[in-house]
């Protein structure tokens, strides 16, 4: 009996663990905003304060050769 309650205990710090760290941003929002940052490297430091919408304007911008 003593086993399970450690073992629950173990898997409570580590899910514990996993939500400290996670980024509460969602996964593809991110990748958007990191995909835009590295197209505009110029713009990167702005880009990184812009919310995701924003980002992806300007990475659909970057890669567009109409604009620019």
């Amino acid at each position: 009996m003593r086993w399970i309650l450690k073992s629950a205990l173990i898997a409570l710090l580590f899910a514990a663990g996993i939500v400290l760290v996670a980024s509460p941003q969602a996964f593809d929002q991110r990748l958007v905003s990191l995909e835009a940052q590295r197209a505009l490297p110029s713009q990167a430091e702005m880009l990184a304060r812009e919310s995701p919408a924003l980002n992806a304007v300007f990475l659909a911008m970057a890669d567009d050769p109409r604009c620019g």
